[in-house]
């Protein structure tokens, strides 16, 4: 990739998706179905209701301090790919190539297998089958979701772009029907009080709900895979990761708060499923079914909004010449990288084959996926240095402050991850720096045959 093609706005796709859509892409991505298990998870480890909800701020606006380090990147280069294209043009060219290695062969497919299982765990209910599917029938209907939303993609921006609308409008809607039973129904009666640590098993305590409420904020990195197919991105694209991440903050804020109305906090804490508990206390047996819809709707917008972004990624690793040659081309119909979306749906498919035996790999690797998006957010002090010249039509708001915070905090989350897990944590980061004994393989293959 020239640095030319890096900062223009030139692109063989078609710019379809407006703001509208570019926020849709940013709430579906992050609200997945972390939000309606980690609840529980925060409360439980800091046992303080007023705590839990710090953790949930201090989780949001670390999220929201990378999303405007990632606006300003963004609109300065508005290419696919995103994290891939900063990280390019910021470090040697092998970072960006670890990044992008880690996301195809693990993360992104990995997630695509991860949120169809809960999709059809819960749609399980919906259909009949409270004890769930036999474990063919359930892979057997996760191939089909995917396979499924990787076709109506595969056929243009525009109709991916529709999807991830609609499903978003909808999740939003469920999610207003949460917090609406649990605010307005909810009586619960808190009498009982939660153990709490004091002193430095305070902090532990607070970092490691961190790690719960911080996972449930990623993802808005997404909206930058698809930058070249947004009208004005250098002006919608800021727009929409910050306009999108408010949106979060403040849903996940109020579902916190609707929880906490709805149940004791000692069965709040205790719960796997808080919000199914919170729904069915509320409302009834109607309250678990229309839960079980809710989530159907939000993972399947995840699921989208995922075989969206994703294979831009991929489609930017090969027009920098670090990745298999046909990532680049391009649907003489559609416009759409059609071939990087066959190639995520093949690995996806292989993951779902799999199931059971990937997921302590996806959480080890989960981490160096964090370092990465970190180590953009370091690259927009690089690229600062490196182009000072560059079009920036938005500049981060509190620079240099506010980037330092985010990877205070995000060093911080590592730090705790890393005390709790170490040996997943060497793992993760050993998948990773496998690339690197790919890496000149990839790179010779493509640069051969351009």
């Amino acid at each position: 990739m020239q640095t030319s093609e890096a900062f223009g706005t030139d692109t063989e796709l078609r710019r379809e998706l407006g703001l509208s859509t570019a926020i849709a892409v940013v709430i579906g991505t992050v609200v997945g179905s972390g939000i309606f298990v980690a609840p529980s998870l925060v409360l439980g480890r800091v046992g303080s209701p007023a705590i839990a909800l710090l953790v949930w701020v201090v989780s949001g606006m670390c999220a929201l301090f990378g999303i405007l380090c990632y606006a300003e990147l963004s609109a300065m280069m508005p290419r696919a790919g995103g994290p891939f294209v900063y990280l390019r043009m910021a470090f040697p060219p092998w970072v960006a190539f670890l990044f992008g290695w880690t996301s195809f062969f693990v993360l992104q497919p990995s997630a695509l297998a991860l949120i169809s299982d809960v999709l059809v765990s819960h749609a399980a209910h919906l259909m009949g089958a409270p004890e769930g599917f036999t474990p063919w029938t359930r892979r057997g209907l996760q191939a089909s979701v995917i396979v499924f939303l990787a076709a109506a993609n595969y056929r243009g921006v525009r109709v991916g772009g529709f999807i991830q609308l609609l499903f978003t409008v909808l999740k939003v809607g469920g999610l207003a029907a949460i917090i609406f039973a649990g605010l307005a129904l909810g009586d619960a009666e808190h009498t009982i009080t939660l153990p709490r640590a004091s002193g430095l098993g305070a902090a532990v305590a607070f970092g490691a709900a961190m790690i719960a409420a911080m996972q449930a904020h990623y993802g808005f990195e997404n909206a930058t895979f698809v930058a070249e197919e947004i009208r004005d991105p250098r002006r919608s694209l800021p727009i929409a990761l910050v306009a999108g991440m408010a949106s979060v903050i403040i849903l996940y804020l109020l579902v916190n708060l609707a929880l906490f109305s709805a149940l004791p906090y000692s069965e709040l804490a205790a719960s796997e499923s808080p919000t199914a508990l919170a729904m069915e206390r509320t409302l009834g047996a109607f309250g678990g079914t229309l839960l079980a819809a809710i989530v159907v709707l939000s993972t399947f917008g995840s699921l989208n909004g995922a075989m969206l972004a994703s294979p831009r990624l991929f489609y930017a690793m090969g027009k920098a010449g670090l990745f298999f040659r046909f990532t680049t081309r391009v649907h003489s119909v559609f416009k759409t990288p059609h071939l990087s979306i066959v190639a995520l749906t093949v690995v996806s498919l292989l993951y779902v084959a799999g199931l059971g035996t990937w997921e302590r790999v996806t959480e080890a690797v989960s981490v160096a996926f964090a370092a990465f998006l970190s180590l953009a957010v370091l690259a927009l002090f690089v690229l600062r240095r490196k182009y000072p010249d560059a079009e920036r039509p938005y500049r981060v708001t509190g620079y240099p402050y506010t980037p330092l915070l985010y990877l205070a905090i995000m060093v911080a989350y590592t730090v705790t991850i890393v005390a709790s897990s170490y040996r997943t944590t060497l793992i993760g980061v050993a998948i990773s720096a496998a690339g690197l004994v790919f890496y000149p393989l990839f790179r010779r293959t493509v640069t051969e045959t351009d």
